[in-house]
């Protein structure tokens, strides 16, 4: 985080707190706001409409919120770090680059 390897997708951001606790949702809105935040475009939703067509020809679909952290993530220039297995299959597809911490010195 200090060398600025981190951002959220405003999808991302919005999911976090969204699923935080009453007791919890202040303290983790105040951490969360130290990073910094990418949008979507409307030319985001263009390529998202290019994604879906691509993954139904080969089989695969995937949920709106991953579909634009994906876009976040490749218009950014980023890489995904996540357990969510939809973000390999993208990955195959060549949506995505995934973060891997061993390619990173900390």
């Amino acid at each position: 985080m200090d060398r600025d390897y981190v951002a959220l997708p405003l999808v991302s951001w919005a999911e976090i707190l969204s699923g935080a606790s009453k007791g919890d949702y202040h303290k983790l809105r105040r951490v969360l706001s130290a990073f910094p935040r990418y949008f979507l475009s409307r030319d985001s939703f263009d390529r998202i409409e290019q994604w879906i067509e691509i993954g139904i020809r080969h089989g695969q679909r995937f949920g709106i919120a991953d579909l634009m952290i994906g876009i976040t993530s490749e218009e950014n220039r980023g890489s995904i770090w996540s357990l969510d297995k939809d973000f390999h299959r993208m990955k195959k597809l060549g949506f995505v680059q995934l973060f891997d911490p061993e390619d990173h010195e900390f």
